[in-house]
């Protein structure tokens, strides 16, 4: 909290000036000068830019629900303002009518008390480069490559993309989509809190980037961890990271053999985890984010069949949906170390490990044979979450088990009921949303974000009604998992539009 930033900042400055107070007294002693000493300067306290940002933001502007209860009450901010700064005019009647507590001269005042560290930018260009090569066989896993079908792929045609989808962002429509080839849309199942500027949890840390050619796909959905705008710096990079070198290996190698896509896809996150760490601003390597990404391709295969390949990492989620057969199948079975776990992806891109390695615990490739007309869908685990019968409150003994406590099942059981189980639900409001029309890439997005906004009602209701306390862990009554979530859904098959059809009119 602002209040306990602000604490550790004058218990740094207090051990501060009782340290020079202590040399001054033995550079006294020694010196024998029984002479009054001139009062020792203070220097200022030194913090990081971004702990400056956060004072000045998080602490002199305060949300407008916060400074409503300073008007009823005085409130403890205004206490803690009085008991740092007492020079500062923060009187109950000021609040009352200043949407603000401080005038601009006020604020230098405050913040000409602590002194930003220097700038610098540590692990920028050949430093960043240098750091990364330390590390770079890591993405060389060989192993992951074994098992793949010895088929070919057909050669690129036409050259350039025919479309590009990416987002989401200010400019993004909320739901992306070319004809009836793709699909993509993000949603925040955060609230709107009354009084605050933007939603929590935002911005929005997901981030998805798909490239139809006329017959390949690269697709790539990228989950930053945690909140705040190094997440979503980390997601974008990643996401853009992995297209931009797939499309430029296909143009260069051309890719003819599922082994070189998979080799191609591991030098691809290698890329995104070095342009993660060169972005690394301010003071130290670990202010750049960290995230999950599941990068894939499509491409049409010489005996005029189709495959689906994807690298993954972390918690998204990879799905195929057999036109033919009408069914689901989760292809990223098992991704989660820790199925109990939801905070713990499995493995992220960017600097978790020491010397800014990234966590590749869950790293996998994989492929699967798909038809025409089949539909491939990515998802973050804001939708996968929801569809957890665990975070719907079900019990062991609800999905077949004979436990009374989800804590007492062995991982891989847990892991193989949860994905079977997410797999038919997920198929269910897909069917329920397109009723008697033949499922497309629009039913799956539009379809499985709404699902999770609408579990998710109960919990935003708390965090508006009482945001002062915790969300009970009480999946009954607040079941699924409020965060940031994607879908991206791709039909199987060659992109060949006409204007009249991008348009959506035949």
């Amino acid at each position: 909290s602002v209040v306990r930033v602000l604490q550790d900042i004058e218990q740094l400055a207090r051990e501060r000036r009782e340290e020079a107070q202590v040399a001054s007294l033995i550079k006294t002693k020694l010196a024998r000068d029984e002479s009054p000493q001139p009062e020792v300067e203070h220097e200022r306290v030194k913090i990081p830019y971004s702990m400056l940002h956060f004072v000045v933001s998080e602490y002199v502007f305060l949300r407008n629900r916060e400074l409503a209860e300073e008007r009823k009450s005085g409130g403890l901010m205004r206490q803690v303002l009085e008991d740092h700064h007492p020079s500062l005019d923060i009187s109950k009647e000021r609040l009352a009518r200043s949407p603000f507590p401080l005038r601009p001269v006020e604020r230098e005042t405050l913040v000409s008390l602590y002194e930003p560290l220097p700038k610098k930018n540590v692990y920028s260009g050949e430093a960043a480069r240098a750091e990364v090569r330390k590390h770079m066989k890591d993405f060389d896993r060989i192993d992951l490559i074994r098992g793949l079908p010895k088929t070919a792929i057909k050669p690129l045609l036409g050259g350039d993309a025919v479309s590009t989808l990416k987002g989401p962002a200010h400019s993004s429509a909320p739901v992306q989509r070319f004809g009836g080839h793709a699909c993509c849309r993000t949603v925040s199942t955060y609230p709107w809190k009354p009084g605050y500027p933007m939603r929590e949890g935002d911005p929005i840390c997901d981030r998805y980037f798909v490239k139809l050619y006329e017959n390949r796909v690269i697709a790539a959905l990228a989950d930053g961890c945690n909140w705040g705008n190094s997440a979503r710096s980390a997601a974008k990079k990643a996401a853009k990271a992995f297209v931009t070198f797939m499309a430029q290996r296909q143009r260069k190698d051309g890719l003819l053999t599922p082994d070189a896509v998979a080799k191609s896809m591991l030098c691809a996150f290698r890329d995104a985890h070095h342009r993660i760490v060169q972005s690394a601003p301010g003071e130290a390597l670990w202010e750049a984010g960290t995230t999950t990404m599941a990068g894939s391709m499509i491409v049409e295969l010489t005996n005029g069949q189709w495959l689906f390949m994807c690298c993954n990492l972390g918690d998204c989620k990879a799905l195929l949906y057999s036109k033919e057969y009408g069914s689901l199948a989760d292809l990223t079975k098992g991704t989660r170390c820790a199925p109990m776990n939801s905070r713990d992806p499995g493995g992220r891109l960017g600097p978790y490990q020491g010397d800014g390695r990234a966590d590749l615990r869950n790293l996998s490739v994989f492929s699967s044979p798909c038809e025409l007309g089949d539909i491939v869908i990515l998802v973050s685990d804001g939708v996968y979450d929801c569809l957890d019968p665990r975070h719907q409150g079900k019990s062991p003994r609800d999905c077949g088990i004979d436990e009374d406590d989800w804590g007492m099942v062995p991982n891989e059981v847990a892991n193989r009921i949860n994905d079977d189980l997410v797999e038919k639900l997920m198929l269910s409001v897909v069917k329920e949303h397109a009723g008697d029309r033949a499922i497309g890439v629009e039913d799956f997005c539009t379809a499985l974000t709404s699902y999770s906004y609408q579990l998710t009602a109960t919990t935003r209701d708390f965090m508006v009604t009482r945001p002062n306390e915790r969300l009970p862990k009480d999946y009954n009554r607040f079941p699924g998992k409020v965060d940031h979530t994607s879908v991206v859904a791709i039909e199987v098959g060659k992109v060949t539009l006409s204007y009249q059809q991008w348009m959506g009119r035949n």
